[in-house]
């Protein structure tokens, strides 16, 4: 029976690149400053040795100020 951990973590790596996340830094009377982003990877799984490769594949962050 073939080793299950490299699907185990590409399923991990899946559900994780797919998380889009935001925060208010900065809230004072209508002035408003934000952080935004995404972090996306790509995996990619040999079966002839195993081996897992990750890149990056389009992450991004963004900054928001609201006057």
């Amino acid at each position: 029976m073939k080793s299950l951990k490299p699907l185990a973590a590409l399923v991990g790596l899946l559900v994780l690149s797919g998380s889009a996340n935001a925060v208010n830094v900065y809230n004072d009377k209508g002035t408003r400053f934000d952080v935004n982003g995404q972090f996306r990877l790509k995996t990619q799984v040999t079966s002839q040795n195993h081996e897992m490769k990750m890149n990056d594949d389009g992450s991004r962050i963004g900054f928001f100020w609201f006057p």
